[in-house]
């Protein structure tokens, strides 16, 4: 599980930065000055983190529900029991 979320972690963080770090940069400088291309990485890949995290939950939890159903169902005698 590890190496999909680190392949989709490096997708993602190189996406952000060609896509939204420019106009993010541009928009900081009319703000913050000389200190906008530190705060520009800094807010990118905060954003990155949570795209990560949401798409990542999303893997998990899909995988853990079904772990979570095949080990509370037991058959027996053919019927699906739900325990």
């Amino acid at each position: 599980m590890i190496l999909p979320t680190i392949a989709l972690s490096i997708v993602i963080i190189v996406t952000m930065f060609i896509v939204a770090y420019v106009p993010l940069v541009a928009v900081l400088v009319w703000v913050d000055g000389p200190v906008a291309v530190i705060n520009g990485v800094l807010l990118i890949l905060s954003q990155s983190s949570t795209i990560i995290l949401g798409i990542s939950r999303l893997w998990w939890v899909e995988e853990a529900e079904l772990e979570v159903f095949d080990a509370a169902s037991l058959r027996v005698s053919g019927i699906l029991v739900l325990v």
